[in-house]
């Protein structure tokens, strides 16, 4: 995976810095590549700190993928220090939108727990994700 700017396209504003790939998994490292904004909309005046996030996210090819996102804390002049928001992850989530989605999409058809063995979600997050659905 030499090439990643397809890859990129899938979480808005990072790009790929590593990527490993085993047979059963595929772990990729993201840094942010924009402008860090305020969750107000306020472009940032510093960035205070940087922070890892480690997430899961849906399947690639038909392999598990598992996100290190490097998120930034930055200083805000209206708001202080806060955390960027992104488009693709909740606030403290530790699956992606796109994950949850997939999950949402599979609860009317499968059970809980074989929904687990084919994403490699923890089943009680599965039946958090089903509760918020319902």
């Amino acid at each position: 995976m030499s090439n990643h700017t397809f890859l990129s396209s899938f979480w808005e504003g990072f790009h790929i810095v590593k990527s490993h790939q085993t047979t059963s998994l595929i772990k990729l490292t993201l840094k942010p590549n924009s402008i860090a904004k305020c969750p107000c909309g306020l472009k940032a005046q510093a960035i205070h700190e940087y922070q890892w996030r480690n997430v899961k996210e849906a399947t690639l090819l038909g392999a598990p993928v598992e996100l290190s996102i490097q998120t930034r804390r930055i200083k805000c002049s209206n708001c202080g220090i806060k955390t960027e928001r992104l488009s693709w992850l909740e606030p403290y989530a530790r699956i992606t939108k796109r994950l949850r989605s997939y999950i949402e999409q599979l609860l009317p058809l499968l059970p809980i727990k074989h929904i687990a063995q084919v994403t490699g979600v923890h089943w009680q997050t599965i039946k958090e994700i089903d509760k918020r659905r319902l």
